[in-house]
C-alpha cells in the first residue's frame, strides 16, 4: 500500500539492509472478507437478541441483548462501525499523504475525505448527529418521514459534500469511481432512508420499540456497515494500484 511514512525527523539507519525488512503485505479483498464476516456475526447476534425480547420476553439475557443490539449505543456493533470510519480516515489521510509527496493536485480532496471520516468516526462514537434532532424539528415543525429531524441538515450536508467532491472522483479510474459513489449511496440509504422510515413508524405506531421497528433499524444499520465496507474496498483497492508502498520504520530512540 501508499507511499513512504517519514521517519519523524529522525536520521534514518544507513547500515540497515532493507532486502531483509520485514514486510506486511494487506489483500484488499481477504480484509474485506474478514470484515463482512464480522458483520455478518454482529447482525445475526443482534437479531438472535430482539427475537429473545419480543417473542420470548427476555430482554436482557445478563446484559448481552442490549450489548449486541444494532440500535444501542456503546456497544459491539457501535464499536466497530467506529473502527471502521476510523480506517477509512487513516487510509484516507495515507493516500493525501503519498499524493501529496508526489504532487498531486488533488491532496487537498483526499485531506478532505480524512477529515470528514475523522469526524463520521467521532459522531458513531457519541451520536453527535442526534443533537440536532430536537432543534430542527421545533425550528420546521417536523413530524412523519422528517420526525427524526437531524436527517435534514444530515441530508444538506451530504449533498453538499457530494457536490463539492464530484468533479474530483470522477478523475479517478472508473472502479474507484463506481465502488465510493456505491458506497455512498447505499450508506446515505441506510442512515438517512431508513432512518426517516423509522421515525415515521415510531410516530405512528408508538415510541416503544417493537419486533417491527428493529427490523427497520437493523435493515438501516446493515447498509450502513455495508456502504462502509465498500468505502473501504475502494480505498484499499486504490491504494494497492496507485500509490507506492508505504515503509513503516521503528527507530531505535
Amino acid at each position: 500500500m501508499g507511499s513512504n511514512v517519514s521517519d519523524f525527523g529522525q536520521e534514518p539507519n544507513t547500515d540497515l539492509d532493507i532486502s531483509n525488512v520485514a514486510e506486511l503485505q494487506i489483500s484488499p479483498t481477504r480484509v474485506i472478507r474478514l470484515l463482512l464476516f464480522v458483520i455478518a456475526g454482529l447482525l445475526v447476534l443482534s437479531s438472535l437478541g430482539q427475537i429473545s425480547h419480543h417473542v420470548f420476553d427476555r430482554g436482557s439475557v445478563f446484559g448481552l441483548v442490549r450489548l449486541v443490539y444494532v440500535d444501542e449505543e456503546a456497544n459491539l456493533p457501535t464499536a466497530y462501525s467506529t473502527f471502521a470510519w476510523m480506517l477509512c480516515s487513516l487510509l484516507a489521510a495515507m493516500i493525501a499523504t503519498a499524493k501529496k509527496q508526489g504532487g498531486d493536485r488533488f491532496t487537498q480532496y483526499w485531506r478532505r475525505f480524512s477529515f470528514v471520516f475523522a469526524y463520521l468516526t467521532l459522531d458513531e462514537a457519541t451520536s453527535i448527529h442526534e443533537l440536532f434532532t430536537g432543534p430542527t424539528r421545533t425550528l420546521f415543525h417536523a413530524s412523519g418521514l422528517f420526525y427524526y429531524a437531524w436527517v435534514i441538515p444530515g441530508g444538506i450536508f451530504f449533498l453538499l459534500f457530494a457536490l463539492s467532491c464530484f468533479k474530483f472522483v470522477r478523475t479517478l479510474p472508473m472502479k474507484t469511481q463506481v465502488l465510493m459513489m456505491l458506497a455512498g449511496a447505499t450508506f446515505v440509504t441506510g442512515a438517512i432512508g431508513m432512518e426517516m422510515i423509522g421515525g415515521w413508524y415510531a410516530e405512528a405506531f408508538g415510541f416503544q420499540a417493537d419486533l417491527t421497528y428493529s427490523l427497520i433499524v437493523s435493515v438501516e444499520e446493515t447498509l450502513e456497515m455495508l456502504g462502509v465496507l465498500i468505502l473501504l474496498y475502494a480505498l484499499l483497492s486504490y491504494m494497492s494500484a496507485h500509490t507506492p508502498p508505504f515503509r513503516i520504520r521503528v527507530l531505535s530512540k
